[in-house]
């Protein structure tokens, strides 16, 4: 610890080796930046404070009323936890990996202090999936709700901030309920690429829902490739659609290949598209499929290693 007074008196007898020392210890503490388990008593506006506590390099604020987070202090940036667990200053700005079911209950938002942030990660996978939820602290809000428990995904990360106050907000990519069925499908998609007038390639899906009143988060991974583009054309899409009653779009990411002649390969990548929250009421078994396609009737499309995952949710 070292918090000592950065200023040197001006005032009354001061003898040389007391002066000396006096400037030491300031110059120390700038050193070590004010490092102590407790706020230094001499701290201005801007001043650091290396907090030993919380692990946490502080910052005064410019009003000079309170500490600003800044950085978190140590090598340690990912906690791994297999139970249950509550959250505490220190996490700031680290990734807490549950490889187990539990929840992460949020410290206060008064205490976590303005620019808090973690990263909260569900470890488990699709084939034995865990339940990991971020729960709210007392009166505080998640998102503007007083009742939100987050539920974060197999093999999903949440972002979650905080105002300082009474708030948190999450990076938006979240699902809030509770699980009821998990089930994902895997297809080797087409080798031969389509060369039909539309230049379409498609996989598709069927799932039955467990329950009237639920919503579902799918999330498709897929390799694709857009072969024989022109200079003048060189994008294509791939795109995910309800196909249950007629072609619903909806969600899509942009595959661009570079311009090819001659019978090139194109560009080959893998990507996913994530669709949260699709509202389901009825038992119908749902289809769903996806499309690579592009307008340039010269170019082909393969969609190939396509895997979907879906997560079905009770609403909370």
């Amino acid at each position: 610890m070292s918090q000592n007074t950065l200023t040197i008196p001006n005032t009354g007898t001061l003898t040389g080796l007391a002066l000396v020392n006096d400037i030491n210890n300031a110059l120390d503490s700038l050193n070590t930046m004010n490092s102590g388990g407790s706020a230094p008593a001499s701290a201005e506006a801007y001043s650091f404070w290396a907090d030993s506590t919380t692990g946490i390099l502080k910052q005064r604020n410019a009003a000079n009323s309170g500490w600003d987070l800044r950085l978190p202090m140590g090598d340690a940036t990912v906690i791994t936890k297999s139970a249950s667990y509550t959250g505490v200053v220190g996490d700031f700005e680290k990734l807490i990996a549950f490889t187990n079911t539990g929840d992460y209950t949020l410290p206060s938002a008064a205490t976590a202090g303005s620019l808090w942030s973690a990263m909260i990660s569900n470890q488990s996978t699709i084939a034995a999936p865990k339940q990991v939820r971020i729960l709210r602290s007392g009166s505080d809000t998640i998102d503007a709700d007083s009742a939100t428990t987050v539920y974060v995904l197999p093999g999903q990360t949440v972002t979650i901030y905080c105002d300082g106050t009474s708030k948190f907000y999450t990076d938006g990519r979240v699902i809030k309920g509770s699980i009821v069925n998990v089930a994902s499908f895997s297809d080797a998609g087409s080798s031969t690429a389509s060369t039909s007038p539309l230049n379409l390639n498609s996989a598709a899906f069927s799932y039955q829902p467990v329950s009237p009143n639920s919503v579902l988060n799918l999330k498709f991974w897929f390799e694709g490739q857009i072969a024989n583009l022109s200079a003048a054309n060189t994008q294509g899409n791939f795109a995910a659609y309800e196909v249950t009653s007629g072609n619903v779009a909806l969600s899509s990411v942009y595959n661009v290949a570079a311009p090819t002649t001659n019978g090139g390969t194109g560009a080959q990548s893998p990507a996913s598209i994530f669709v949260p929250a699709l509202s389901n009421t009825v038992l119908t078994a749902r289809q769903f499929e996806l499309f690579g396609y592009t307008n340039n009737l010269n170019a082909s499309v393969s969609a190939l290693f396509i895997r979907l995952e879906i997560i079905e949710v009770q609403n909370a």
